[in-house]
């Protein structure tokens, strides 16, 4: 597996994780709002001016999209990858942000030349890969769940130094 793939792995699972929270406040806040406008529908239209983009937008997600767009990009400049965290450390990393926001939400085996991979070393070398492809079109297919949470998105929530580098 190449460093952007296992990346990606830590990527989906954090992701997952702040999908479920986001998911959570979402859900608090059209209960809180069909409770006001007394019309479920009403409701939904209302949250949609103010979260265009649903629970994706969420503070959470768009903390986990960058860390991963910078660690991405940082792979591409040959920087080591991200330590990766116990499941646990993320659940308790995202629940205190919840309190403190006052939110309420190719490896293996043998080529096809039948030469073993450790002969071929450069082999597993990452591509340079676009971190805006990373961070959505990576999830299509072993993540589809999360690739459709964040479809709706209409930004990525990174910009640019004076230098062209992702801040």
């Amino acid at each position: 597996m190449t460093r952007h793939e296992d990346l990606l792995e830590e990527y989906a699972e954090e992701l997952a994780d702040a999908k479920a929270a986001a998911e959570a406040w979402w859900g608090r806040l059209h209960l809180a709002n069909a409770a006001r406008a007394g019309d479920a529908e009403v409701a939904r239209e209302q949250l949609r001016r103010r979260w265009p983009d649903g629970p994706a937008s969420h503070p959470l997600v768009l903390r986990v999209i960058r860390k991963y767009w910078l660690a991405c990009e940082a792979l591409n400049q040959g920087a080591p990858s991200i330590e990766p965290r116990e499941p646990s450390e993320r659940r308790h990393e995202l629940d205190a942000t919840l309190t403190e926001t006052g939110d309420e939400v190719g490896g293996g085996g043998n080529d096809d030349n039948g030469d073993n991979d450790d002969d071929h070393e450069d082999d597993q070398e990452d591509d340079e890969v676009y971190p805006h492809v990373f961070i959505h079109e990576w999830l299509a297919g072993d993540h589809d769940e999360l690739f459709e949470f964040l479809t709706p998105l209409s930004y990525w929530p990174i910009g640019l130094d004076a230098h062209d580098n992702f801040t």
